[in-house]
Parts: C-alpha cells; structure tokens; sequence
C-alpha cells in the first residue's frame, strides 16, 4: 500500500511551518536592529543600491558554499565548521534584512524610526515571504541573498569626513 498521498495535515504542517519561520525572521531582524543599532543602518545606507546588494550576497553565498565544501574534508571537525559558516552567513543575512525593514519603515510612517514602523514592516516583509510561490521560492531568498551583500559590504566603517579648512585670521 502506497502511503504516499497529500492530506490536509500535510498541507497544513508545511504552511504553519513557512509560517513560523517566517515570523522568526521577523522577529530576528527586529532583535538585530535592537542589538546592533548602528550596524543595521549602515546595512539600511548600502540597501540604497539593492542591486548591488544582491550581486554582493551572492557572491558571499558562492564564496560561503566553496568554503564549506573545503571544510568538508576535514571529517568531524570540517562538520562544525560548515555549520559554523553557515549559520554565520545566515545572521547576516538576517543582520542585512533589518536594513531592509528600516528602508520600508522609514518609506511606509513619516516617525520611521519608531517601534510600531519598524514591528509594521517586519509584519509585511513576514507575510509577503507567505506568498505560496514567489514569496517562498523567489522574494525570502532574493531578500536574505540582498540582506547578506548589505551586511557585507557594511562590515567595514566608514571613515570619519575630514574636518572642514578653517581659514586662517
């Protein structure tokens, strides 16, 4: 007897699985905005070229997935790693996407920088990852790829402008 067969519960642990990550997400972005303030607009100031962004992350991805296969070969040890490197490069990923939230926040409330804002545009980054196809397959990968080139490029600080010419008395 085959038992391989769609029913309902199936469907339903799939949604509410899609569900619950995609509300952990939101919520990592709002605890990586609270945690690393600074960090996050920076993200938000790259996120003003996303293409660039995006072509950044995968990059990292590629960068990320031949480094995991290299620390594949080192057995037990290697396992850590890779998982170490993976989980890394999806915190960034979530780090840079907390730039994303302040971009839509600042766009959809003129108080941009306050909580309800931000909460409100996680809540719409959250239900549009729900989308059955292009949110799951197409925009959370597109958002976590651009949020990871954000975090990226935003690792190094940017130098302090030079203090203007005073002329001289």
């Amino acid at each position: 007897m085959n038992d391989n067969y769609l029913t309902s519960a199936v469907v339903f642990a799939v949604v509410f699985a899609l569900a619950g990550f995609a509300l952990a997400l939101a919520g990592g972005m709002m605890t990586a905005h609270g945690l690393l303030p600074e960090f996050t607009e920076r993200c938000r100031d790259r996120l003003q070229r996303p293409i660039r962004a995006f072509f950044a992350g995968i990059a990292t991805a590629i960068a990320t997935l031949v480094l995991m296969g290299v620390w594949k070969a080192l057995g037990g040890l290697g396992q850590v790693l890779m998982l170490v490197t993976g989980a890394g490069l999806f915190l960034l990923a979530v780090t840079g996407m907390a730039g994303l939230m302040l971009r839509i926040a600042e766009r959809a409330d003129r108080y941009g920088g306050s909580w309800r804002a931000r909460r409100r545009a996680a809540t719409v980054l959250a239900l549009s990852w729900l989308l059955p196809v292009a949110g799951t397959f197409v925009l959370l990968p597109v958002c976590l790829l651009t949020g990871a080139g954000a975090a990226v490029l935003s690792l190094r600080r940017p130098s302090p402008p030079a203090p203007p010419d005073i002329p001289s008395a």
